[in-house]
């Protein structure tokens, strides 16, 4: 049955061998530029999921005006994005996908992307999201690393001595848009970072590890 009876035109879907959650497509040169972090209930406003997907590939692919969905093994459309971007940037550009149907953990299903205002499905990505884990698989908790104040003036403190000393991990600021902005690495367990020359206004702060696992992700707000 068709889930979309408005689309008259359709491309042939292309299947993704992924890992996690934190996808990487394969089998084609286009959805190979793709990483996408699938998914969570958006902090705001829990009719929404939110991903985020980053573009390694600018040059050459755009994935223009795309839009995400998401099913489950059963065939169910659980949520949908309503197009909003002119396509995928290079940094964690966040999606929203309005809720169609309950979203419960464990989750097993498919995510979809489709281009040109859902003309085409152009990428699937097999997705497994298991409970009370980010990503990579790692649990995250109130416990593992803390970010605060929230709102922020001029910095922000970065409490990460819960997490595995082994490892490196990077902080990253992005504007809602998906650009980078700031960078620092986190060399301490508990270090200050100064907010450079950012306005007033929402931003994105992930942390990874050495190995580009997404350790933590946060909305921060800058007076």
């Amino acid at each position: 049955m068709n889930r979309f009876p408005f689309i008259t035109k359709w491309s042939i879907p292309i299947l993704c061998v992924c890992y996690s959650t934190f996808t990487y497509s394969q089998n084609h040169p286009a959805c190979d530029s793709l990483v996408i972090d699938c998914c969570e209930i958006y902090a705001e406003d829990d009719n929404f999921l939110t991903l985020y997907a980053s573009n390694n590939n600018l040059a050459n692919e755009l994935f223009g005006y795309p839009s995400f969905i998401l099913i489950n093994d059963e065939g169910d459309t659980i949520a949908q994005e309503v197009v909003n971007y002119f396509g995928i940037g290079g940094g964690p550009q966040e999606h929203l996908l309005t809720l169609q149907e309950p979203f419960v953990l464990p989750f097993s299903g498919t995510l979809e992307l489709y281009v040109g205002f859902m003309d085409s499905l152009y990428c699937t990505f097999p997705i497994t999201i298991n409970d009370g884990t980010n990503s990579s698989g790692l649990t995250l908790s109130q416990e593992t690393i803390h970010i605060y104040p929230n709102p922020a003036n001029d910095l922000i403190w970065v409490d990460k001595k819960l997490l595995p000393k082994e490892n490196d991990y990077t902080l990253g600021i992005y504007s809602m848009d998906g650009k980078l902005v700031q960078q620092q690495s986190l060399t301490e367990d508990i270090m200050t970072i100064p907010l450079e020359n950012l306005s007033g206004t929402v931003y994105i702060i992930i942390v990874e590890d050495q190995d580009k696992n997404i350790i933590a992700k946060k909305k921060i707000i800058s007076k």
